[in-house]
């Protein structure tokens, strides 16, 4: 399992805690600018006080430690437990309190590892609070029995004056028996000799909405001891020009649709002419939000609705399965959150582990607004009383199907509230392990969706 930055950000909206933290449980409420810290250690033989880890979701939980008898300096390093695929390790160190790092152009760790191997990747800005933007990362680094320095460059170092997201790394080798990865001294530095030489974005034609985040590869190249170091990373780096200032905006690190309209986005780094340009058309979405439900509490088992807590803190909202082309982005409508789904083929929803039973339950709801199309597909997967996904499982699956000829139809530009007794599920027929909802359409590539519940 090779982990691209696409997937890897992807994992960052569902990370899993792991009990190895720092001690201290400082109240950053009311932390002003002059008291953000500058401290640029991330490990030094020990967590430093308040530093967390947080594995991705997926990964092999495990695989963390400290270890006292292998470390480049010191007495200590950081060690992770590669274990035979398809077992991966990967996760993010964080603070609760954001630093500032401004005055530091790289982040340095030293590795060594049980045998020759490339980390896929690793970096610094992704944090857990859900607003992570400011991901970047070099991938393929070659490690080995050799302690080896690695240099992370900051492509612009003014953004980040507020980051918690200090430091992440993912990996997945192919060994044949258990692998170990020693890191040591992670540390931002201001790193003599590192010079920007190249910026790019990819060539893209976007359509998108109001209110939706613009996003397109995007990478900036340095050169260190004759030697380049490329770097993936989101778009808070780069500076932005608009050929409509009304259809796009750049704002808090985002680039982000603004108005209807079509827009040519192009972009420098440091004074530097960045490689590449965006043509964005930016089309309508829904001015006002579903309607609230008005069913009570102890009636309704929610995946997600503003009115109703959500039976499950858990729910991955895009499993990335294979041939899926869904992406997805949260909005809100005058205040009520939405989920986006644009480049929609199908999306699998999970809500399982442990699944849930909605026996007592007699419809399932949901509101779609959809831009352009003329079908739409709701699936319901019940992993059965053996609570295991097919192929070795008893899955129940039911669909439910609407185009512009059935009652309800298919609109376009609107809400289609959908309140579907699970009876009219075709061939769903267990209930008490209902574990995932998938979405698809073959024209629809964009939908937007809220108020997703089960209720009786």
């Amino acid at each position: 399992m090779k982990l691209t930055v696409k997937s890897l950000f992807a994992l960052v909206a569902s990370l899993a805690l792991i009990a190895l933290t720092g001690c201290d449980d400082r109240d950053s409420s009311g932390l002003s600018l002059a008291e953000v810290s500058t401290d640029p250690v991330v490990f030094d033989d020990d967590f430093v006080p308040a530093l967390e880890y947080h594995a991705f979701e997926g990964s092999f939980y495990e695989a963390l430690d400290i270890d006292d008898e292998v470390f480049h300096t010191g007495y200590a390093s950081l060690v992770f437990k590669i274990p035979v695929l398809p077992n991966w390790i990967g996760g993010a160190f964080n603070m609760p309190l954001a630093r500032d790092l401004t005055g530091y152009n790289a982040l340095t760790a030293w590795s060594r590892a049980s045998e020759p191997m490339a980390i896929n990747q690793i970096g610094f800005g992704v944090d857990v609070t859900g607003t992570s933007f400011n991901e970047a990362s070099i991938a393929g680094v070659e490690v080995d029995t050799n302690w080896r320095r690695i240099v992370i460059p900051i492509p612009n170092p003014d953004r980040l004056d507020l980051e918690m997201g200090l430091f992440f790394v993912s990996d997945s080798e192919a060994v044949e028996d258990t692998a170990f990865l020693w890191l040591d001294d992670v540390e931002y530095d201001v790193v003599g000799g590192l010079q920007l030489l190249e910026a790019h974005m990819e060539d893209a034609t976007i359509d998108t909405y109001i209110g939706l985040p613009i996003e397109t590869p995007m990478w900036s190249v340095f050169e260190l001891d004759g030697d380049t170091l490329t770097v993936d990373h989101g778009t808070p780096y780069f500076d932005y020009t608009f050929s409509d200032t009304t259809v796009a905006v750049f704002e808090d690190g985002k680039l982000l649709a603004a108005g209807i309209g079509t827009t040519t986005i192009g972009a420098t780094l440091d004074g530097l002419a960045v490689t590449g340009e965006l043509t964005v058309t930016v089309g309508l979405s829904p001015e006002l939000p579903a309607e609230a439900p008005e069913l009570p509490s102890e009636d309704v088992l929610s995946l997600f609705c503003g009115e109703y807590a959500p039976v499950k803190e858990d729910i991955v909202w895009n499993t990335y399965w294979q041939y899926s082309t869904a992406k997805i982005a949260d909005m809100k409508i005058l205040g009520d959150d939405v989920k986006v789904y644009s480049d929609l083929n199908f999306v699998g929803i999970e809500f399982k582990n442990p699944s849930i039973d909605v026996s007592e339950m007699t419809h399932f709801h949901i509101d779609l607004w959809i831009p352009e199309g003329s079908d739409f597909k709701i699936e319901l997967v019940d992993f059965g009383d053996n609570d295991i996904a097919g192929p070795y499982g008893n899955d129940s699956i039911g669909a439910y199907e609407i185009d512009a000829e059935t009652t309800p139809a298919v609109v376009t530009q609107e809400w289609i509230s959908l309140d579907i007794p699970l009876t009219d599920f075709t061939g769903l027929t267990t209930f008490e392990h209902m574990a995932q909802l998938v979405l698809s359409s073959a024209d629809a590539a964009t939908v937007f969706v809220d108020n997703v519940y089960f209720h009786k």
